[in-house]
């Protein structure tokens, strides 16, 4: 298990042009609320049904109300927000600024609508894991590690949907011109290398 390599996502416009990736990191800068911009990559039609995922975020600045950008999302070839809103497909974790400028951590599953938050959390570097189990999606926002200092946890109740895509960057797609800046890396999908099982290699010796 590794971190994802943001250099081999697709990526909305092609260059992009508010955001620069490297192979662990995307720098988001100054990303209008208007825009389209997304990195995101295929793994195969119904990839992730239960999952865990690991991300962190720095929220650097944002220039007025309703200011937001997705750091993490599966979905079905939707790759905004307004896109998943829209197509009623996909789960996406986000981070928005209101218009008192606090910052508001936001999950939602489009499937039925649900959706969790917290207003109050106004740490500006989280350690993200997002979890789901059967119906049940969480969001664990930890404010040194991964595991370590719990500030809160969103749960929401989500649809059996399997989605094909993960996405790294969903930009919003909705009227305004207020912008974001933030960074998104380390994305761990927690998945196991593809490869033979540990008893064809002991098989392999006994030959």
């Amino acid at each position: 298990m590794a971190n994802e390599d943001f250099t081999t996502y697709t990526i909305t416009p092609d260059p992009l042009v508010y955001t620069t990736r490297t192979a662990s990191k995307l720098d988001v800068n100054a990303l209008p609320r208007s825009v389209t911009e997304s990195v995101y990559k295929s793994f195969g039609a119904n990839h992730f049904g239960d999952f865990e995922h690991k991300v962190k975020v720095n929220w650097l600045a944002a220039s007025g109300n309703q200011a937001q950008a997705g750091y993490w999302a599966v979905a079905d070839n939707y790759h905004t927000l307004n896109d998943i809103s829209i197509g009623n497909n996909g789960m996406a974790a986000s981070v928005v600024q209101t218009a008192t400028g606090a910052k508001w951590w936001h999950v939602v599953d489009r499937t039925n609508d649900n959706t969790d938050n917290n207003a109050a959390l106004q740490l500006d570097q989280l350690w993200v894991i997002i979890k789901r189990s059967g119906t049940t999606l969480t969001v664990k926002l930890y404010s040194d590690t991964w595991g370590g200092t719990l500030e809160d946890t969103l749960t929401i109740t989500c649809g059996t949907t399997t989605y094909e895509n993960i996405s790294g960057l969903m930009s919003c797609e909705l009227a305004g011109s207020n912008t974001v800046t933030l960074d998104i890396e380390e994305l761990d999908l927690q998945e196991a290398a593809v490869g033979n099982p540990w008893w064809f290699y002991s098989m392999q010796r006994r030959q």
